[in-house]
């Protein structure tokens, strides 16, 4: 049965249940209107409010959708940095493009669903608006017998027309047994109602506040009255009465009804889509890490396994975010190692090791003994000496004179050894002799301490054979570390973020900066080489720019140089308050 047919057939079942009698009350237009006015009026401001609000989620809903695919903008502009630094392959790239660019249009799908659900969803709620409304709207409009009107609803309403006849007819009717109680019940009701009124607003308010004075007044008359009133009276203002009832009901309730508000575009709400379901899972799919990057990927799995492995095997307890946190300094090392092209020369094994030990110096704890022994030395090299603790410049021993060996020598032409000379017991002097009254003076140099004679047959002795390893005086310089993260912790997000990795001399990261509260991020990929020094220089580019205009994205160089310390902020720090 189409709607056109049902509406028909319930104007036609109201002529014949009005016409035989069933309590049919016409009221005056001014005196019904002022009600008709509450219960239309707050249906039609219920209705705007929700298409307003079905407005507003859709447009929330693609302000966050323009906020995701700028984020994966962003990751696309990182994939053309890591391959300009060498750091991803022109497969690896194009598999991250690729990845990237499916995952934008899974947004964007996810999100015309989104605006789809919202869309249906007010329709669904203005249609329950409009069905509650008819009720209330009829009887005040109207003033029919209850049964009436409820037949016609229900036939509205789609249900069996004989069988809601049947219903209402069974469901019988009230009459007054008192017909001057009527009135003064009604008296009571009509002084709440006038104190319920005061939630309605504006010019309807008015015009429901004044029409139940009316009203109050006209039965307070009829109460204080001696005679008693008309058969007509008393059937009016009982139907009066239930209106005002309504009308009490929706006056304390309208404040809070009025205005129904958004539901909000929390992802819960669409949970229960089918469709939505499917589109979140394959955004979620494509923005996690890419199992099919083939090298790095496998880098990186095997890194967090053998983490794990060397952990256990020292005893250590580490959580999963540290596992994974020193499993990509190991990925960063590799990368590092191989960057242009190059073929890697430090083993895998050391690199795990080396980025453990610095995760343990972050966290304050003792270092892991190296991954294997030092090598043996190659053939025809002498064994590593131990470097002496005391310098090697001590006083020389002094070289013997002329009288004491019984030849002769100048001191100009005395032989000077360097830490490079090996002193061997068939070395020859080079001195020539100038006569055998010449007293030679010892001018050796600190740095020598073997000493010649001009007598072919001179034996050294075991100090002078193992002196010229001993005057070795180069020492290493060791490199201060950097490794690890820090940040402030006044801000929620924090004001600045330095995530670093380090291998050998080479330092690379991320330096994220915030402007709290509000102002935008600025994230920078650096890179840079570590020293002696407390501090090192750290350059690169800006990799990420969120926020308004006027913040952080319009106040940060492209390219940016930092001088970093550890555990402090970087310098300049643009999340500075």
């Amino acid at each position: 049965m189409t709607r056109r047919m049902r509406t028909g057939i319930a104007a036609m079942v109201l002529v014949l249940v009005l016409s035989t009698g069933g309590g049919v009350v016409v009221y005056q237009s001014a005196q019904a209107f002022g009600f008709l006015e509450a219960i239309l009026g707050r249906t039609i401001v219920r209705t705007i409010s929700l298409r307003e609000s079905e407005v507003r989620d859709r447009r929330n809903v693609n302000v966050r959708r323009d906020a995701e695919i700028a984020e994966i903008d962003l990751r696309l502009q990182a994939v053309e940095v890591q391959v300009r630094n060498g750091r991803l392959s022109a497969d690896e790239a194009d598999q991250e493009r690729a990845r990237y660019e499916a995952q934008k249009e899974a947004v964007e799908a996810r999100a015309l669903r989104e605006r789809q659900v919202v869309s249906f969803q007010t329709r669904q709620r203005i249609r329950s608006e409009l069905r509650s409304a008819i009720p209330d709207a009829i009887k005040v409009a109207t003033g029919a017998d209850p049964r009436a009107i409820d037949l016609l609803v229900g036939i509205l309403e789609g249900r069996n027309p004989l069988q809601t006849a049947i219903a209402v007819a069974v469901s019988g009717g009230s009459s007054p047994v008192d017909p001057r109680q009527q009135f003064r019940d009604l008296q009571a009701q009509l002084r709440e109602v006038e104190r319920a009124a005061s939630a309605f607003r504006g010019a309807q308010g008015i015009a429901i506040r004044a029409r139940v004075r009316e009203a109050l007044g006209e039965v307070t008359g009829i109460v204080d009255a001696d005679a008693p009133p008309p058969d007509d009276k008393i059937s009016r203002l009982q139907e009066l009465e239930s209106q005002i009832q309504a009308a009490l009901q929706q006056a304390t309730n309208i404040s809070r009804d009025l205005f129904p508000g958004s539901e909000g575009i929390d992802r819960s709400r669409f949970a229960t889509n089918e469709r939505w379901a499917a589109l979140n899972a394959a955004v979620e799919s494509l923005g996690g890490p890419n199992p099919n990057r083939d090298l790095s990927s496998a880098v990186l799995r095997t890194a967090v396994a053998d983490v794990a492995d060397l952990a256990a095997a020292q005893g250590l307890e580490l959580t999963g975010e540290e596992i994974d946190r020193i499993a990509a300094d190991v990925l960063a090392a590799w990368v590092e190692d191989r960057k242009g092209g190059k073929q890697g020369e430090v083993p895998f094994d050391e690199m795990v090791n080396s980025a453990l030990n610095q995760g343990l110096a972050v966290a304050g704890r003792d270092p892991l003994p190296p991954v294997r022994p030092p090598l043996p030395p190659a053939a025809g090299e002498p064994p590593a000496q131990p470097t002496p603790t005391t310098a090697p410049t001590a006083t020389p021993r002094p070289l013997p004179t002329a009288t004491e060996e019984g030849g002769d020598e100048t001191p100009e032409t005395t032989p000077t050894l360097t830490a490079t000379t090996t002193s061997t017991s068939t070395s020859t002097s080079t001195a020539t002799p100038t006569g055998p009254t010449s007293t030679p003076t010892n001018t050796s140099t600190p740095t020598a301490t073997a000493t010649n004679t001009s007598t072919p047959t001179a034996t050294p002795t075991p100090t002078e054979e193992a002196t010229p390893t001993a005057t070795a005086t180069a020492t290493t310089v060791a490199i201060t570390n950097f490794a690890g993260y820090w940040a402030a912790s006044d801000c929620s997000p924090a004001r600045y973020e330095v995530a670093l990795s380090q291998s050998g001399d080479q330092v690379t990261g991320t330096i994220s900066f915030h402007r709290c509260p509000g102002g935008g991020r600025a994230t920078y990929s650096v890179s840079g080489t570590a020293t002696s020094s407390e501090s090192v220089v750290l350059s690169g580019p800006r990799v990420s720019a969120m926020g308004d205009p006027g913040g952080l994205p319009d106040t940060t160089p492209p390219q940016g140089t930092f001088t970093i310390t550890r555990n402090a902020p970087p310098s300049p720090n643009y999340g500075a308050p």
